[in-house]
């Protein structure tokens, strides 16, 4: 199936690779970031990450994801380097808008990369349109609050511009809510097939992540509805974990479980509406460690399977396992988990700067098995 339907290899890797150039400019912004939720240095931290690290991410395993999930293939991949590469422009020059305050620069990078990403988005909408079940569901509904997400942005940086009178506050709002519930329905999708896949469960429930999903359109209305969409969906991870047929700890599941702990310490602090901690939480304790612990997964798998699973016979070959520096990724979680401590009082770019070393030492290694078995 992985043969018949998903595109190219070198499409996954160009936003993998766009997505971790992110993560290294990401320490410039660490300490730079105003602790002003409202500011726009803080803004230029937020969209580093999110839209810089998690959108190429994203992108890229839907590239390779959907195509599995739905059991065919895009329409089309035609102009996907060029896409990924004027969206990374635009996104960086985004960023230095928000930081020099050139608002000007900021409303024509917002537009561009809105267009760059809607490439994408009507590709996906013209490939799929499927609700058989849950991971096709949150999939597409995913990738339609991008879409809506994205329209608010630009309707944000005209407000700010003062070429329209709308309310800011509203569609910053409403560009927010669009955004993470794309990050959450995304996160739906892909994890009702890969976490029973990677932990060998067949006999699992989906009642706690259609809570999840269900609950979430209503969140916009109360942040406490917001709160439980986001812990319904932590309980699904654990409970499938709780489930996993081989019950040996790992850097995968360790890191599953600390993505769960993190999202209840950032569900505690938007509930005491320390928003600007809250998403320092929700990056460095909830998503990052989540992303990592699939990076750990479906990199090598990937690599594996388009370079080195056609000389099986011919000679040896690695399992997915050797291709995994396990005392390196037990590091990068452990300093991983000293960065969030350190969130608390004086967040030390020292450690996430060794959080970065250790990931990236795995994700060179990883593309190294390509020049040794090609």
């Amino acid at each position: 199936m992985l043969n018949a339907f998903a595109p190219p290899f070198k499409v996954v890797a160009i936003y993998f690779i766009m997505a971790f150039c992110y993560l290294f400019a990401l320490i410039f912004l660490f300490s730079y970031a105003s602790d002003d939720f409202y500011s726009y240095s803080f803004k230029a931290f937020l969209h580093c990450f999110f839209a810089g690290f998690s959108l190429n991410i994203i992108i890229g395993s839907l590239y390779q994801l959907s195509s599995v999930i739905y059991e065919k293939a895009f329409i089309g991949i035609k102009g996907v380097f060029m896409i990924a590469l004027a969206t990374n422009i635009s996104l960086a020059c985004m960023i230095y808008a928000f930081i020099t305050l050139n608002y000007e620069l900021l409303k024509v990078c917002v537009i561009l990369v809105a267009l760059c990403v809607f490439y994408f988005i009507i590709l996906f909408k013209l490939s799929f349109f499927d609700f058989k079940n849950i991971a096709k569901s949150a999939l597409f509904l995913g990738v339609l609050f991008l879409a809506l997400g994205l329209i608010c942005a630009v309707f944000l940086v005209f407000i700010i511009n003062g070429s329209i009178a709308l309310e800011y506050e509203l569609f910053l709002n409403l560009h927010i809510y669009f955004m993470l519930g794309f990050v959450l329905f995304i996160c739906i999708g892909a994890a009702n097939v890969l976490l029973p896949m990677f932990a060998l469960t067949h006999k699992h429930k989906n009642y706690l992540l259609w809570l999840s999903f269900i609950s979430y359109f209503f969140a916009f209305f109360n942040k406490f509805i917001a709160v439980f969409s986001f812990l319904a969906f932590v309980l699904w991870c654990l409970y499938i974990l709780y489930l996993r047929t081989r019950k040996a700890r790992d850097y995968w599941n360790l890191n599953i479980v600390f993505a769960s702990v993190g999202a209840i310490l950032a569900s505690y602090e938007f509930v005491l509406n320390d928003f600007t901690m809250a998403l320092r939480l929700l990056i460095f304790s909830c998503i990052l460690p989540f992303i990592i612990a699939h990076v750990y997964k479906i990199l090598p798998f990937l690599i594996w399977y388009h370079f080195i699973s056609k000389l099986i016979g011919k000679c040896k070959v690695p399992l997915l396992s050797d291709m995994v520096l396990g005392k390196v990724a037990y590091f990068t979680m452990f300093i991983n988990i000293a960065l969030v401590f350190s969130l608390y009082f004086k967040p030390l770019v020292y450690l996430y700067i060794a959080l970065l070393i250790g990931l990236f030492i795995n994700v060179i290694n990883f593309f190294t098995y390509i020049r040794r078995f090609k």
